[in-house]
């Protein structure tokens, strides 16, 4: 959504129970200093103090954050290039997601605001142009499509769109219909990992294998653009993903044993809606070593995966000889995910 100066000052006056900035460092400080934060929402930009969040992240830790795109000016586009990572082991901002549904028209639609296409675009050129002019390698522009029977066919000129404004990855996210996902619909269904999600709408699979397999071309062939499925596949367990016939037998899932989600009242989920405690009652070390939380990874451990993380991005392919496959590899990193905004 875009976020007008008005809803901006709204957000000033924040309920009082939605983590203050003193409680989002208080979470940074708890945390190892190798560990990945990512900021999410709603839209994390909307809250006045976001540049202070970030900052502080940044300082400390690896930081990482998802935004629309629409709310930020150019003069804090260009900070938050310069917070960005001298190297890939030191701290600094490593990577900023932002979320593209497909051309203008289609776009605007669906986030239900006439604009939003290019205050996005312009915020991708400007993250791009900046990173020229610092000499940045990091943070990575990184943005996020979810591939739809409506989507498949604009992600080539999303590519391309996304080449001539200095993006470094475009991340294709297939359709993930799991309801039961960080505490967003709240923590109804403490079984919804053992149900398969609804089916997504099918695309004609010989449509979507022309389309990836281009995409992966370009990527191969260019230096800067990259492109990653997620989660990370092969073309064939996309097809099949979109036939409602996905092999749950050709992935794993680990992320319980090093990634956890806090939402904006300081709730924590695995990744399921199931909440495992609240950071204002007790430590993050006390809820990551807590008894739920260890009988959850007893629970995945055993299965190896769930029915219920069909679609998630976070689930790794398994190789034929067993081992997994992850483009982006945290190096046994703990990645902490925290939503400061609804």
């Amino acid at each position: 959504m875009v976020v007008s100066p008005e809803n901006i000052e709204r957000a000033k006056k924040m309920q009082p129970h939605v983590l203050t900035l003193d409680e989002i460092k208080s979470l940074a400080d708890q945390l190892p200093r190798y560990s990945i934060i990512t900021i999410t929402g709603g839209e994390p930009t909307a809250r006045y103090d976001f540049m202070d969040i970030i900052r502080y992240v940044s300082k400390k830790h690896k930081g990482h954050f998802v935004t629309n795109g629409t709310v930020l000016n150019d003069q804090k586009l260009a900070e938050v290039i310069s917070l960005g990572a001298p190297n890939l082991v030191s701290s600094g901002l490593m990577s900023v997601g932002v979320s593209i549904e497909g051309p203008e028209e289609m776009h605007d639609r669906i986030v239900k605001i006439k604009g939003a296409f290019k205050k996005t675009i312009h915020t991708i050129a400007v993250l791009g142009e900046e990173k020229r002019k610092q000499k940045k390698k990091y943070p990575i522009v990184d943005l996020k499509v979810v591939i739809t029977d409506e989507s498949i066919h604009h992600l080539v000129d999303i590519f391309k769109m996304a080449e001539e404004r200095g993006a470094n990855l475009v991340s294709y996210q297939v359709v993930n219909n799991q309801p039961s996902s960080y505490g967003i619909e709240g923590t109804g269904d403490l079984r919804a990992h053992m149900k398969v999600p609804p089916p997504v709408r099918p695309i004609d699979e010989k449509l979507l294998r022309e389309v990836c397999t281009e995409l992966q071309r370009r990527s191969d062939e260019h230096k800067i653009t990259k492109v990653r499925f997620n989660p990370i596949m092969p073309i064939e367990d996309i097809v099949d993903h979109y036939n409602n016939t996905p092999d749950l037998d050709h992935f794993t899932c680990r992320v319980v044993w090093s990634t956890m989600h806090i939402g904006p009242y300081g709730d924590v989920f695995p990744c399921f809606s199931y909440n495992m405690g609240n950071i204002r009652k007790n430590s993050l070390m006390e809820i990551w070593n807590g008894e739920k939380y260890r009988n959850f990874r007893k629970q995945l451990q055993q299965a190896g995966i769930f029915r219920g993380c069909i679609g998630c991005c976070m689930i790794s392919y398994q190789q034929p000889n067993g081992s997994s496959n992850r483009i982006i590899n945290t190096g046994g990193k703990a990645v902490h995910q925290i939503r400061v905004s609804k």
